[in-house]
């Protein structure tokens, strides 16, 4: 894959950053992968810029940080092209030069131009506001215009759910809000929860949006939005949304909210409650933990039973977790263990080349997670939007679809292949070790087994830390990561024990290298 064009606006303005499209071409003899996102992730890419003294340095490109992205693989043929968007960070008043690749270049010419900021700025909105543009989105969220985000928090009060969702998740990854936005959030809510009421917005998205809104803004005004939707008679499943956005909030207010929730009338209510609290390792929440845990309903057990590690003292945690251990496995890994998409790893060129899997073995993976990826969508369709709320609505479709996806692949892959498959799977995963097909192999023990779900949980904290870190560079995101999971691998393995390093390393078989893309 090479750069062999690039599409930029020859003026730009000042203080905003540089959009482009880069055109890249299949310079191969043989058709390319190019995976399931929307376009191919820049981020690490790197460019030349002089300015008009000569003077040149490297700039990193980017369109966004991707992380798992469901949906058939799609395939470039040999000299066919296609555009990606791409952006820089702003540049000072000036003109200079972009070298992308050998060859090609582009002139652009950056000017304190109003007008010109404006009507980018509007472009970027109108993008926005049909909510289907997931680049407008990256841009925004990383590069904010005051004016786009003022017009974004109007829409909030529109009587369309539709306008009033999309603008509100636009809204949910900006680092820095206006002195106002919890009081326009506030009255969205009113507005939308008023709507609700009169059957005159059935699309109850705009509220779980404004919900996760105020959780991030974290205001007073954004405070007391949640606590009367999450005592309003009118809100329905989204009083257990709440609970989460009100585990946003630092203050003992929210925890003794959150407490009282704690005997809510719907359980749903109450266990979110308690997830959050746990999370404090606030002992008001024991009781309805130990009492989810030990009904054994998938795939609640699993989350109450994560919910009482926060509590490795207590010994009634402990038990319950011993008693609810069946349930975990279940709920967590399901049909497949503790696979992941096999559908998504076999797509991958790396992956296919290690397998060594002929072109018709090839064809027959892609058919077979078209087909699956088909089922899961006709299955979502099928669905209300309040029953794609609920986790075990969601839980029963993917473990019936894991399974469709292993009947196919019986046939396609021999014994050594699927041997192979499950090997990568485990070097790709920090928490191998605590599957269910691992643990008895490993012959891990309770202790090591907590430390081990401590570690994964630290380092979970660090890479939410690192995502949601507006002041890093772009391609700096993926680089920390990588650097973390290297990191909780060593400690995990640290755990461990000689012996059991050593069948670890067998079981890992020899180590996978996915291949790098040269862009």
């Amino acid at each position: 894959m090479s750069v062999t064009g690039a599409r930029i606006e020859a003026i730009q303005p000042a203080g905003r950053p540089v959009l482009l499209t880069l055109i890249l071409t299949n310079t191969a003899d043989k058709a390319l992968a190019l995976g399931p996102e929307p376009y191919i992730p820049l981020s690490g890419a790197e460019i030349r810029i002089t300015d008009a003294n000569g003077s040149a340095r490297k700039a990193a490109l980017s369109n966004g940080d991707w992380g798992a992205w469901s949906g058939p693989l799609r395939r470039l043929p040999p000299g066919e092209s296609i555009d990606v968007p791409g952006v820089l960070p702003p540049l000072p008043v000036g003109d200079y030069t972009i070298q992308f690749d050998k060859g090609v270049t582009a002139k652009v010419t950056v000017k304190d131009d109003a007008k010109l900021a404006r009507k980018q700025g509007q472009e970027l909105l109108e993008k926005l506001r049909r909510g289907d543009d997931i680049f407008a989105r990256y841009v925004f969220n990383h590069y904010p215009d005051p004016a786009v985000t003022a017009a974004l928090l109007d829409d909030l009060l529109s009587d369309d759910g539709r306008v009033a969702g999309r603008a509100a998740n636009a809204l949910t990854r900006l680092r820095k809000f206006p002195k106002d936005a919890g009081k326009i959030i506030r009255s969205a809510m009113q507005n939308q929860l008023e709507l609700v009421a009169r059957q005159e917005n059935r699309d109850s998205g705009a509220l779980i949006y404004l919900v996760y809104l105020a959780g991030q803004v974290r205001t007073d005004d954004a405070l007391a939005a949640l606590l009367e939707l999450a005592h309003s008679d009118k809100a329905g499943g989204t009083r257990a949304d709440a609970m989460n956005a009100l585990g946003q909030f630092k203050g003992e207010r929210a925890a003794r909210e959150l407490r009282s929730f704690l005997k809510d009338p719907e359980q749903r209510v109450r266990f979110a409650a308690a997830r959050v609290l746990a999370k404090r390792a606030d002992p008001a929440a024991l009781p309805v933990l130990l009492e989810v845990a030990r009904e054994g309903q998938d795939p609640w057990s699993y989350y109450a039973c994560e919910a009482l590690g926060n509590y490795p003292d207590d010994p009634q945690a402990k038990a319950a977790r011993k008693e609810a251990g069946c349930a975990v496995d279940r709920a967590n890994f399901a049909s497949w263990g503790g696979f992941l998409d096999p559908g998504l790893l076999l797509q991958q060129p790396s992956v296919q080349k290690d397998l060594k899997l002929s072109e018709q073995q090839i064809k027959q993976v892609t058919q077979a997670d078209e087909q699956v990826t088909q089922h899961y969508r006709e299955g979502l369709a099928q669905m209300t939007f309040k029953e794609q709320q609920r986790q075990a609505n969601l839980q029963a479709l993917q473990e019936k679809l894991h399974e469709e996806m292993k009947k196919s692949l019986a046939p396609i892959l021999t014994p050594e292949q699927h041997k192979r498959l499950w090997q990568i799977n485990l070097q790709q995963r920090n928490d191998a070790l605590l599957f269910p097909e691992v643990r008895p192999e490993i012959k891990l023990t309770a202790e090591q087994e907590q430390k081990i779900r401590v570690i994964m949980k630290e380092s979970q904290e660090k890479a939410k830390d690192f995502s949601q870190d507006r002041d890093s560079e772009p391609g700096e995101i993926p680089k920390k990561l990588a650097a973390l999971r290297h990191e909780t691998t060593d400690k995990i393995l640290g755990v461990l024990t000689d012996a059991q390093r050593k069948k670890w390393k067998e079981m890992l078989g020899r180590p996978f290298e996915p291949q790098a893309s040269k862009q």
